[in-house]
């Protein structure tokens, strides 16, 4: 081999091996933890969705004698669709899946009684292997979304990443609400999240074709929005909290 033509090759190794060391610097940049080019690029996002939707955001509740209802609607005009986590399914007895509205998550956080339809965070102490992602309604962008739901009173919590870590630190107690408490306040909350090219939507099945589930989930539990609205009540109401019931 001539002189400079082994130069020639020595430089585009070295030059090659830079741009290798550069993207794969470039990625570690993106993947790293929070504060990187990929997290920071998340915030913007959730921002400016919150700004848009949280304007368009109206709820409303209603006490009677045996029930709490509550009325929601999200007006579109992000200029994307969204996925509202709504429906949270549960199973019959017969086996069948009920995706009622009115399977909600419910919690008791300082008197405030929390009613959510969203990805539920995960408590401090509770180690999972996969969270648990609600099915969602889809509203195209320049479209609304209304829906209505109640929670019978006296409210009975509804976590179950709360009652998983209650069990884990009580062994043998069976974890029940039976605990009896008040609310003075009530906070709603429900998640959205921006479906981009990088989602993709399924519906769970043939007779519920307006239900989807999302994949991955794990790009929409970092995308989600939570939602609220809190209203104060002029009287408290029961709540059965999560109690330790042991058998003698």
């Amino acid at each position: 081999m001539q002189k400079g033509t082994e130069k020639s090759a020595i430089r585009y190794f070295k030059e090659t091996i830079s741009i290798v060391v550069i993207f794969f610097a470039f990625l570690a940049n993106v993947n790293a933890g929070s504060g990187t080019l990929m997290d920071k690029h998340i915030k913007r996002i959730r921002g400016l969705i919150m700004k848009i939707v949280e304007k368009d955001f109206e709820c409303r509740v209603k006490i009677e004698a045996s029930e709490l209802k509550v009325f929601y609607t999200i007006k579109n005009r992000t200029g994307d669709d969204l996925g509202i986590f709504n429906c949270i399914a549960t199973t019959n007895l017969d086996g069948t899946i009920n995706y009622s509205p009115n399977n909600v998550y419910v919690d008791l956080e300082n008197s405030i009684l929390l009613v959510r339809k969203m990805i539920l965070p995960i408590p401090e102490g509770l180690n999972v292997a996969e969270r648990v992602v609600p099915f969602v309604t889809v509203v195209r962008d320049g479209e609304e979304f209304n829906e209505a739901f109640s929670v019978a009173i006296p409210v009975k919590v509804c976590n179950p990443y709360k009652r998983a870590l209650i069990a884990a630190k009580s062994p043998g107690a069976e974890v029940v609400p039976i605990e009896k408490k008040m609310a003075t306040s009530i906070q709603v909350c429900i998640g959205v999240c921006s479906l981009g090219s990088d989602i993709k939507i399924y519906p769970v099945s043939r007779v519920y074709n307006d239900i989807f589930r999302i994949w991955p989930p794990g790009v929409c539990i970092d995308r989600q929005v939570v939602l609220s609205k809190k209203f104060d009540l002029e009287k408290p109401i029961l709540v059965l909290d999560y109690g330790e019931f042991k058998v003698e």
